[in-house]
Parts: structure tokens; sequence; C-alpha cells
């Protein structure tokens, strides 16, 4: 089986790529308008505005939720990483949560809860989250979702 990979949606990124740039740019005109002696602040604020939106873009980068044969892992960091593994036969239940901001971009967050509560993997802002829900579900082998594979 060739292992799903689900990755956070860029598309509140490139929202915000968007309208900071679009702010910066203005500013940036507006600076440039302005008849010497120049306001230093004003030029440090649309460099800022340039800038901040690659703060919002490389943790999105660095987020997955890999879905193997047996398990599912849950990926986050750059330099320091965490994964968090859950068995797929342990899943007891696939959750989709979307606000109404996120109905209308068709993203979603997602929680794979595992038997008896004990473990809980989350993955927050994902593209068409019903149907990686759904794909989630139909990786699970038939007969053991939620079972206890010692038993």
């Amino acid at each position: 089986m060739t292992p799903l990979v689900i990755r956070t949606s860029l598309k509140k990124v490139y929202l915000g790529y968007i309208v900071f740039d679009l702010a910066a740019i203005a500013m940036l005109v507006y600076y440039l308008r302005l008849e010497e002696p120049r306001p230093l602040w004003l030029l440090l604020v649309a460099v800022t505005l340039l800038v901040l939106p690659v703060f919002w873009h490389l943790p999105k980068l660095f987020t997955t939720l890999r879905i193997d044969a047996n398990r599912v892992h849950h990926e986050t960091g750059f330099l320091s990483k965490t994964t968090k593994s859950l068995d797929l036969a342990l899943v007891r239940d696939v959750t989709v949560e979307q606000s109404i901001g996120q109905r209308m971009w068709n993203i979603g967050n997602i929680t794979l809860e595992a038997v008896g509560g004990g473990s809980r993997i989350t993955m927050t802002d994902i593209d068409n989250p019903r149907g990686v829900a759904s794909r989630i579900l139909d990786s699970i082998p038939k007969g053991r979702r939620g079972a206890n594979p010692e038993a």
C-alpha cells in the first residue's frame, strides 16, 4: 500500500501573501512619493508586511499526517521534529470539524481518536477534510477498526 500523505492547506497563507503584499506595496509607493525627510518607520513596516506571511508558511510546510499499512504518523517541525504515531487498527473515531470560514474554503480539522481515548492526533486546516476522513477510514483493515491488535 502506498502511504497516504496529508499536508496542511496553504489557502490561508496564500490569502495572507496577497493581502499583506498589497498593503506593503501601497506603503512603499506612498513612502517613495513623500518628500525628504521620509519616515524610516514606514519603510520598516512595509518590509515587515512582506516578510510576515513567510512565518505562517514555514510551519505549515513541515506538518504532515502519513498513513501507511499499519500506522498513522503525525510529524511536525523543521529543525526539531516531533512525531506521534498511532496503530491504525486502534483508530476508533475520525472526527471532522469545520467552522463557517473553513466550510467556505473547503478546509477543516481532522481528529483521529484511539480506542480508550488515550491517544489523539489532530491535523488542522486540511483541504477536503471529509474526503480525507473517508480515505482514512477506508485504509483501516476490515474488521480491525477500534480493535485491540493483541487480542
